[in-house]
């Protein structure tokens, strides 16, 4: 999200596969699971295990909405969408729960570095319609800043302890996400930053006092501003219109409209 290259789902994935495609095996009789190695692409052997099928669940995220782009590009001919759809079944199985404990090596060729160069065409075709803006280096700088003090005000006992922990992990990947913008899309930081909005909300609504409430309303109002932040980039870009509007729609009552 800081480049100045715009990225379409695709782009993102190539990049995601590229990595994960160097921890797999190299021969059937190394035991590499398909799950360590997304342990490794996302680096991620000091986070929870619900932190890593979060993520390993975006990605699979990332590929249905891809099939619903193809579906919606009334200028592919029928063969031409089937062929797309080809290209992003070859990755399906890295993302299904069922396989995550088996040998990578059985998904490797679904891997490969033509596979992955396909994805990055495919986003090239679908770039003109579902590309996206970006974050500048200056507003993931401030959201981060942000973050990591709302972090810190959450170690207050006075707050719900468990909705604070809750928020304390949207935090967490929000800030991940943020540090990784390979992996993602700015409507995913966007609708991240949402649900961490309505979170705080709710965490304000509950809170047993005066004190407690007014220091979850600060919280509340900083996820708010970071939120709108990357709704103003998608809105100026006049792009993912209904995306915004659905962002728009969910956090209405907050925004006082």
């Amino acid at each position: 999200m800081t480049t100045d290259v715009e990225k379409t789902a695709p782009d993102i994935l190539e990049a995601v596969f590229m990595s994960f495609r160097t921890f797999l095996p190299n021969n059937s009789s190394t035991n590499i699971t398909i799950l360590d190695a997304w342990i490794r692409t996302f680096d991620a052997q000091t986070i929870s295990q619900s932190a890593l099928y979060a993520r390993i669940g975006q990605i699979s995220d990332l590929l249905e909405e891809i099939n619903m782009q193809i579906e919606s590009m009334s200028s592919l001919s029928e063969p031409r969408k089937a062929r797309a759809r080809s290209v992003v079944s070859n990755f399906l199985p890295t993302v299904t729960l069922g396989n995550l404990n088996i040998n990578g090596w059985n998904i490797k060729d679904n891997c490969s570095v033509e596979n992955c160069g396909s994805l990055g065409f495919l986003g090239d075709a679908l770039r003109p319609k579902f590309s996206e803006n970006v974050l500048s280096s200056e507003n993931v700088a401030e959201i981060l800043s942000a973050l990591s003090e709302i972090k810190t005000s959450l170690d207050d006992d006075r707050l719900p302890l468990r909705l604070r922990i809750s928020l304390q992990r949207q935090i967490d990947i929000l800030i991940w996400r943020l540090k990784h913008p390979a992996f993602e899309t700015l409507q995913q930081a966007s609708d991240a930053l949402g649900r961490a909005t309505l979170s705080a909300n709710q965490l304000e609504r509950l809170c047993p006092d005066d004190d407690s409430r007014e220091r979850a309303s600060e919280v509340r109002g900083k996820l708010l501003v970071c939120f709108q932040k990357t709704v103003d980039v998608m809105e100026r870009g006049a792009k993912g219109a209904v995306a915004v509007k659905i962002a728009h729609d969910a956090i209405a009552p907050l925004l006082g409209r």
